[in-house]
């Protein structure tokens, strides 16, 4: 006699706003990406030491880090 096998599949699905949270952190990094290239060249171009703009690039080499990016 022939044995009846039940396969159960589930799919899930996590979104942030209405995107997918995979698109937000690429998003993200993105941005961190832009906004510390923007902080080195400004850095670079003024010359200006700021423990400011330290913490900025701190910050989003940390989210960067977070994200594995």
């Amino acid at each position: 006699m022939k044995q009846i096998t039940v396969k159960t599949t589930t799919t899930t699905s996590v979104n942030f706003g209405g995107l997918p949270v995979d698109h937000v952190l690429e998003h993200i990094a993105r941005k961190a990406h832009e906004a510390l290239e923007s902080l080195s060249m400004f850095r670079n171009e003024s010359g200006i030491e700021n423990n400011n703009v330290d913490l900025a690039e701190c910050a989003l080499c940390n989210i960067l880090d977070t994200l594995g990016d």
